[in-house]
């Protein structure tokens, strides 16, 4: 099918409908469709939409009773701004839904201004609201998950709408959520994803080193310099890639303003690193990013290693997160010997002597091979299992080295 005149000859037309991807249209006639329109089961649509010919059903969460019931698996069509011309702004549409271990909920945000956040919570047994997995990032795709089932509250969040969201211009703009179906983020809209769960230095900021925008900015005492009416920044530190910024906030920012308060405003979390973070992306600076705290969480891939209470008893693996050892340390083994056999010494031996000989072996196994003819294959790795058949005949075969 194609539109205006030029549609046919294919040099014109609907891209992608009849012609070869041109972009003015010229309609003619007029259009009827006729038929049943069937909307699926998963399909819903905001409760407070700004569109006047549809029922207003309030979803705003200013109590636990104002929320909106889903099903799953859903879709929902929502928008978040100003309401009519002299209604309230909506900032929150907060939804009931159930959900098993492992599923998502995804924010898809439409239009360059709207910048809206998802956030997840659910009921404790108090009755009290609880966080459980927040998105707060730049891009217009959000995305939280459950880490166990239950009944869930996803809060779609117009920071944009909010006085309390750095360099808000009043972005209002339409969304969908959907809850349930599988959705895969990229690598790019993992890395930018900010939470106030991550652990990060608040007042931080890390950004790409030399990009020279500082000698457009005001300059403040003390080597400050005011990036916006939000807050200032000043270096404090810099590395071939990446310099740091520390960041202090003016009054605007250090205080959550609200259209009207909702069950979430006590426990949806403020961190003006995050709020500073994603303005700078969006000013441009794509790599601004928190000053993230990493921790090394070093852990055996050995099968069997749950198996070994003795380790964790120490506080084994909390040394491991520290070192992991050395090739160069030569460990004294001060037993009847060790297994030549065992996996986990495949390579691992050194000369050995005998503690209480001054015969020093000439080869490892002249030093350990007496002592393993008195015990069997170990039972678990790391177990050995003594025999009862046999005895040891010299003093000489201990302290064998490892």
């Amino acid at each position: 099918m194609g539109c205006g005149s030029d549609a046919a000859n294919g040099s014109g037309g609907i891209p992608g409908v009849g012609g070869s991807g041109g972009t003015n249209v010229n309609l003619v006639g007029n259009l009827t469709v006729s038929g049943k329109l069937s909307i699926p089961e998963f399909m819903f649509v905001d409760g407070d939409t700004n569109d006047p010919t549809s029922p207003n059903e309030p979803n705003d969460g200013t109590d636990s009773n104002d929320i909106q019931p889903l099903g799953n698996p859903a879709i929902v069509g929502g928008y978040l701004g100003q309401i009519g011309k002299d209604k309230d702004v909506d900032l929150s549409d907060f939804y009931r839904v159930p959900m098993a271990a492992g599923q998502t909920a995804t924010l898809f945000t439409s239009g360059p201004a709207a910048d809206f956040d998802l956030f997840l919570y659910r009921f404790d047994q108090d009755g009290e609201l609880v966080l459980v997995d927040e998105s707060q990032g730049d891009a217009r795709i959000e995305q939280v998950a459950t880490p166990f089932g239950g009944e869930f509250i996803v809060e779609v969040f117009g920071c944009s709408v909010s006085a309390e969201c750095v360099g808000s211009k009043g972005g209002s703009g339409l969304y969908n959520l959907v809850i349930g179906s599988s959705v895969t983020l990229s690598e790019a809209n993992l890395r930018n994803k900010l939470s106030s769960q991550f652990e990060f230095v608040e007042g931080d900021v890390l950004l790409p080193e030399g990009l020279g925008i500082w000698s457009k900015k005001v300059s403040l005492p003390d080597g400050w310099y005011r990036f916006n009416e939000q807050f200032d920044l000043k270096r404090s530190e810099a590395s071939p890639r990446f310099e740091r910024w520390a960041l202090r906030t003016h009054s605007r920012l250090q205080s959550r303003t609200a259209a009207a308060s909702t069950i979430a405003d006590d426990v949806r979390p403020v961190s003006p690193t995050v709020l500073a973070v994603k303005h700078l992306r969006r000013s441009g600076i794509v790599g601004a990013s928190p000053n993230y705290i990493r921790r090394s969480t070093a852990t055996p891939d050995d099968e069997y290693f749950p198996l070994q209470w003795h380790y964790p008893a120490i506080g084994l693996p909390a040394a491991w997160d520290v070192t992991t050892g050395s090739s160069d340390v030569v460990v004294a083994v001060i037993d009847t010997g060790v297994v030549l056999r065992h996996p986990d010494l495949d390579d691992q031996l050194v000369q050995g002597m005998g503690m209480e000989s001054t015969t020093i072996p000439t080869t490892p196994a002249m030093a350990i091979s007496s002592v393993e003819a008195h015990f069997t294959e170990p039972t678990l790795r790391g177990r050995l299992r003594p025999s009862r058949t046999t005895r040891m005949e010299s003093p000489g075969w201990r302290g064998a080295q490892a």
